[in-house]
Order: structure tokens, then C-alpha cells, then sequence
């Protein structure tokens, strides 16, 4: 008879790094976002679903980034642009993080959706616990050059999970990521207007 395997809840309260990184040193935790989690997810999105239909320009949101932020994005070519944003983006170079330091990356990035000031989808946070629970982990490089320091290594996150990108496999090289998605029995995530490693 085997132990049930161990579980790591992302809720409401606070976390440590070092049970982060214990939870991502083991594949075998499966990771859970709480319903309060889930709730505060949704109340975030709702703020901003208020700010799309109101017309305004929001940064990242319906404007172009960096020197852009004064170009809006027409309605129409607002998923098109997310999409462009993750690819120009997933430009790390130099050797990849391991599969623990891959997963940390997710989770964290999951536990920060949780807290609810990024505005993520309840149904984005779901597709990231998913990648974790199923194994699917982004072949993330350790340097990158633009935006924020973790900008680079998010990119690569969001790459495949709208099936792009690569992910780490046991056997060899990187596998193309819609190809790790669909052996993992995942259909690509269809982004938001959002920022696009927030979508």
C-alpha cells in the first residue's frame, strides 16, 4: 500500500521560502489552490474586467509596453498582441534551471497570482497547478536582459503554457512545450487581456 502523496495548499496565508523549496524539491507534492485563494482570484480579475470595458488606457493592459505605454492596442488585436509580448519576452540565454529550481519558479509565480495583485484568471492559476501536478516543467534559462529581473524567466513559463516555449524532459534535450503539453493530456491556455505572463 502506498502513502498518499504529500500536499502543498496555496491559501490565503503566508508562506516560507523554505517550505517553497521543499515543496519543489519533491514532483511527487501536488499542489492545491484554496477556495479562499480561488475567491480572491476572482475579485482581483473582476477589477480587472472593470478596467478593459471602461475604455481607459491601462498599461500592459491595452497599451503597449515600455515606450509604447502612450499606443493604445485596438480591441481587436489585444490577444494577438499578449501573444507577441510572451515571444518576444522568452529570450533567456545560458543553461537552463534544473527541474527543482523550475518547479520553485512556478510555484512561486503561482503562489503570487494567489495573493491576487496581478489580476490573473482563477482559470490561469488552475493550468499553472496543473503543469506542476503533471509533471510539465518549462525549460527555463538562468539569464535574461530585459524588464525586471524574473521577466525572461516568466516569459518561458507562459510560453508553454500557451503551447509554445520548451520543457525539461528526463531523457535528453528540451521538448517542444505543446508537444509536453498534449502528452500530458493539457490543451494549450487561451490568453486574456491582461499582461501576458499575468493572463
Amino acid at each position: 500500500m502506498h502513502a498518499a502523496a504529500a500536499t502543498f495548499l496555496i491559501g490565503t496565508a503566508r508562506l516560507h521560502a523554505r517550505e517553497v523549496a521543499a515543496a519543489a524539491a519533491d514532483p511527487s507534492v501536488r499542489v492545491v489552490l484554496s477556495e479562499q485563494a480561488l475567491e480572491v482570484l476572482g475579485r482581483s480579475r473582476e477589477v480587472v474586467q472593470r478596467a478593459i470595458e471602461s475604455g481607459h488606457k491601462v498599461y500592459g493592459l491595452n497599451t503597449l509596453l515600455g515606450s509604447g505605454r502612450d499606443t493604445a492596442v485596438a480591441e481587436e488585436s489585444i490577444l494577438a498582441y499578449q501573444v507577441q509580448v510572451v515571444r518576444y519576452h522568452d529570450s533567456g540565454v545560458g543553461g537552463m534551471l534544473d527541474a527543482a529550481e523550475a518547479r520553485a519558479t512556478v510555484l512561486a509565480r503561482l503562489i503570487g497570482f494567489s495573493r491576487g495583485g496581478s489580476g490573473v484568471r482563477p482559470e490561469t492559476a488552475r493550468f499553472y497547478a496543473r503543469l506542476l501536478n503533471r509533471g510539465v516543467l518549462p525549460a527555463i534559462p538562468r539569464d535574461g536582459s530585459v524588464g525586471s529581473s524574473d521577466l525572461t524567466q516568466l516569459a518561458a513559463v507562459a510560453a508553454v503554457a500557451i503551447g509554445e516555449g520548451r520543457v525539461l524532459s528526463p531523457d535528453g534535450p528540451p521538448v517542444p512545450g505543446g508537444e509536453a503539453l498534449a502528452a500530458a493530456g493539457l490543451e494549450p491556455l487561451t490568453l486574456a487581456p491582461g499582461r501576458p505572463w499575468h493572463s
